[in-house]
């Protein structure tokens, strides 16, 4: 086997291709089975909220962002100018040319 550094050798850390690897599935009883203080059952209304909230949060980004586009779409139909709300576009003024000079020198 190859070392870490590359350097073959009996002893030493080893890499392991885990692409290489086969999938084992894992065998878990079902939930009506297991005890009150198994892992799976302890933790199941927190993983189900999760994968709730994951879609929940998958559905309403892929709104939004369809709502983005037809708006979009719509301002480019009518010829209308992208209205900035967040920043302003500012001409370079002798104030920062001074400031820029300043922490230059």
């Amino acid at each position: 086997m190859e070392r870490c550094n590359g350097v073959s050798s009996q002893a030493g850390v080893y890499m392991i291709d885990t692409q290489t690897l086969p999938v084992h599935k894992k065998k878990v009883r079902p939930l009506s089975k297991q005890g009150e203080y198994e892992s799976r059952n302890l933790w199941r209304h927190v993983t189900n909220a999760l994968r709730l909230m994951i879609f929940y949060s998958y559905e309403h980004k892929s709104l939004l962002e369809g709502k983005q586009r037809e708006e979009e779409k719509h301002r480019k139909d009518k010829g209308l100018p992208f209205l900035q709300n967040t920043f302003k576009d500012l001409e370079i003024s002798s104030w920062f040319t001074k400031v820029k000079f300043h922490l230059l020198s």
